[in-house]
């Protein structure tokens, strides 16, 4: 159970992600090119830029700043989940996705490309929750495989033992 929800969750991510690989330059450049942004597409730029790692608070040309580089959509399809702590987690929910506004819907509705983005966000968020609240269990399981790695070892060496004490006594009957 816990795996198949690490596995949907696991999903959504690459899902989004999809989305985001789809954006077309033209959506992204649409909201780059914006002086002054609606609040929801600032909300959902800035909150991606947080979950990669920038710095807090960001204005907006600070956004577009990071969102124009070639390297910011390949940063969120490359992301690495386990780099969302729970404080990181907590803030980013707190001060973004709690705002009602905050729906993919509505975000697509004013950009395109943020849209996906938006999904993006979610999703990590979503995941990095469900890792965080499954690590004791997948731990367990880890320790629990290796284990069983273990044991199968001993098996097949106490099974060579019998074969070759079997072969010894078979010659002296």
């Amino acid at each position: 159970e816990v795996m198949e929800d690490l596995e949907r969750g696991e999903q959504a991510v690459i899902d989004a992600q999809n989305g985001m690989k789809s954006s077309k330059k033209q959506h992204l450049g649409e909201g780059r090119s914006m002086t002054h942004s609606p609040p929801l597409i600032k909300m959902d730029m800035e909150s991606a830029c947080i979950l990669r790692g920038e710095s807090s608070p960001i204005d907006w040309k600070g956004i577009r700043d990071v969102t124009r580089t070639e390297k910011f959509v390949p940063s969120i399809i490359d992301f690495n989940t386990d780099g969302i702590t729970d404080d990181l987690g907590k803030i980013v929910v707190r001060d973004y996705l709690s705002n009602p506004e905050y729906t993919y819907d509505r975000i697509y509705w004013d950009n395109r490309a943020c849209g996906p983005a938006a999904k993006w966000e979610i999703a990590q968020l979503e995941y990095a929750k469900r890792l965080t609240r499954d690590d004791p269990i997948r731990q367990e399981l880890r320790a629990m495989e290796e284990a069983a790695v273990i044991k199968k070892n001993q098996v097949s060496r106490t099974n060579e033992q019998i074969s070759t004490l079997e072969a010894f006594t078979n010659r002296y009957e």
